[in-house]
């Protein structure tokens, strides 16, 4: 049966008349096909079925090929590390094995930030699926090796050192090496595939010069063979996202920290025993393993082994760990070290909307949501449903480099930076705006205050900042002059006058400071705190849609808010006495007020405007 369904599949025909011409029940013939598909993938290691079986028959006749046959594994493990103390991981050892063995991938990516464990992961995964291949062959592109050297290299393993001729151009190598995939099934690594990839644009492009691996990688992608090539890197190589898919032979596996029990593991294996310290140590550095390591040896040294007199001191962020994260830091392009730092700054997840608002200047959102897939290709971002953000151990890093920046630039009478972001976010929720004045505002005012002999020299040099602000209209429009947080922070004297008009004012938080003395004629106030004088609260309102907060006070004053950012719309005024209660109509539009003066307000909620004025009581 399953040779006249082969001969029929050939031929083109359907199942239903293969039924007719033999007389067997269709469905007895689906399963035997079934089944025929199954034990035809598994022995010509390439997946065949009823549409395609004609062409591989076809081609394994024209191939006609007769390697050499080779009795028993070969093995180059290059620069591979040693793996014999290998902790967690379980999980993707399972799926990439599965992926290799079953699935038959032809291109299995693992992607992640450096020291995170992918060399380690893909020498584990390559020693326990061996066994499944004739030829096992690991390269490190550490040194970024010409493309037709590699190519060369891995020709002549392949071929037992009996490669004959060498192929001319590099198409013509490529060709060579998959025909000798599709001979025999071969795995090839190639570890921090990261060092091909260009710098300083978005992530994936290829070096100059290094295009040929670009044109490796895809026709391993999508020719057919029954070899695998796993890469390591920090960023995708532009291309592969297409390719992969749940049933196609090309996937990637993006890694993240070891779970926390692998981490405390980790640290007992160097003498590192206390439980909950550990606990809290693995969590810091978010489950990297090179950042445990490193930080393990730098307690033991200096420390005395105390993990808690370590996280006292404050700093995870220093020596090979800070080295280690600058290596891919330094190779982001300007929009992408602009992104970071935002994203530093906020502390928190944050929609793509939010980090949209905070940049000035305003770029397009297509072009943002380029970056920020970029980023995530460089593991450098994490995005869910509710936003992205950045792992522990990297926002610590941003946040230094830019404390260093803030004072050096302030310390020099520059405005670049500080026009482009903002110390501290006013409109952010209360724990994040405190967790940013404690780490990012703080640190800088204290340099600030070490640099000069006092307070008064202090506050001249802010105000020639201010002066400059004025005299270059670049600078204008950004977030320079929202430095007020400085003065505020730094405790310095604001009762005097200040000309702030015609600037933007950005996120400015300032609830404890009087302004009598400034004049913000024509300013753009955004996203500010300013000290308010509120009566006592007597009734409070949301919007049928939740975007609205509605509140009357004993000044008979109804205060309308945007829930979102707490940014306050509107102040309606026109009860004489207390305004007792507050009401929404039940389409949000029409907000209704009552107070002592025996009045009933009805109130636009858009704009703030009274529409009515209802008297009889």
């Amino acid at each position: 049966m399953q040779i006249l369904v082969l001969a029929s599949s050939i031929q083109g025909h359907s199942y239903q008349e293969m039924a007719i011409s033999s007389g067997y029940d269709c469905d007895y013939i689906k399963d035997t096909g079934y089944k025929l598909w199954l034990l035809l993938s598994d022995n010509l290691k390439e997946r065949v079925n009823k549409q395609n079986c004609q062409t591989v028959i076809k081609r394994l006749a024209e191939q006609n090929i007769n390697p050499a046959p080779v009795t028993s594994l070969s093995q180059d493990w290059g620069e591979a590390i040693d793996v014999s103390v290998f902790y967690g991981r379980i999980a993707q050892l399972t799926t990439l094995q599965h992926w290799i063995e079953r699935d038959r991938c032809r291109l299995i990516t693992i992607l992640g930030m450096g020291g995170i464990g992918k060399t380690a992961l893909a020498v584990k995964i390559a020693e326990q699926v061996k066994a499944d291949f004739q030829f096992v062959i690991w390269r490190s592109l550490r040194n970024a090796p010409a493309i037709e050297k590699l190519l060369s290299d891995l020709i002549l393993f392949v071929s037992n050192q009996q490669a004959g001729e060498k192929p001319g151009s590099i198409d013509e190598q490529i060709s060579l090496l998959i025909k000798y995939f599709a001979s025999y099934r071969c795995l090839l690594v190639l570890d921090n595939a990261e060092t091909i990839l260009q710098s300083g644009e978005r992530g994936g492009n290829y070096r100059q010069g290094y295009e040929g691996y670009g044109q490796l990688i895809r026709r391993i992608a999508d020719e057919r063979h029954q070899s695998c090539l796993v890469l390591t890197s920090r960023e995708k190589p532009v291309g592969l996202s297409a390719r992969e898919g749940e049933i196609l032979p090309v996937k990637s596996l993006s890694i993240t920290g070891v779970a926390q029990e692998t981490g405390q593991i980790i640290l007992a294996s160097v003498g590192l025993t206390q439980f909950d310290d550990a606990k809290e140590l693995s969590n810091r550095y978010a489950g990297n393993p090179l950042a445990l390591k490193i930080a393990a040896s730098t307690i033991k040294s200096l420390f005395g082994g105390s993990i808690s007199a370590f996280l006292n001191q404050g700093t995870i962020v220093f020596g090979d760990i800070w080295d280690l994260i600058e290596q891919q830091f330094n190779r982001l392009s300007d929009v992408e070290t602009q992104i970071m730092r935002w994203l530093a700054i906020a502390r928190e997840r944050v929609t793509l909307q939010e980090l949209h608002a905070d940049i000035i200047p305003k770029i397009p959102q297509r072009e943002l949501m380029e970056v920020l897939e970029s980023l995530k290709k460089r593991s450098l971002i994490e995005i869910n449903t509710f936003g992205c953000t950045q792992q522990p151990l990297v926002m610590e890093y941003i946040t230094e480099r830019l404390i260093k920046q803030f004072y050096t630039e302030i310390a020099d009478h520059q405005l670049q930076l500080l026009n482009s972001y903002a110390l501290i976010k006013a409109s952010a929720k209360d724990y994040i705006r405190e967790a940013q004045i404690r780490l990012i505002l703080q640190p800088v005012s204290e340099a600030l205050k070490n640099s000069f002999e006092n307070k008064q020299l202090l506050k001249a040099h802010l105000d020639q900042l201010l002066g400059t602000l004025r005299a270059n209209s670049a600078y204008q429009n950004g977030y320079a002059a929202g430095k007020l947080n400085l003065y505020w922070h730094l405790q310095t004297d604001l009762s005097d006058a200040r000309d702030y008009s015609h600037l933007a004012i950005r996120q400015a938080y300032l609830p404890n400071v009087t302004m009598h003395q400034f004049n913000f004629t024509h300013a753009e106030i955004d996203r500010c705190v300013f000290a308010e004088t509120f009566g006592g609260i007597t009734g409070v309102a949301f919007s049928p849609n939740n975007q609205l907060l509605a509140t009357s006070d004993t000044g008979g004053k109804i205060h309308i808010c945007q829930v979102s950012d707490r940014t306050q719309l509107f102040i309606c005024k026109g009860h004489r006495h207390w305004a007792w209660a507050i009401a929404f109509s039940p389409n949000g539009q029409i907000l209704a007020s009552v107070a002592d003066d025996y009045l009933v307000k009805l109130w636009d909620a858009k704009s703030g405007n009274c529409l009515a004025t209802l008297e009889g009581h």
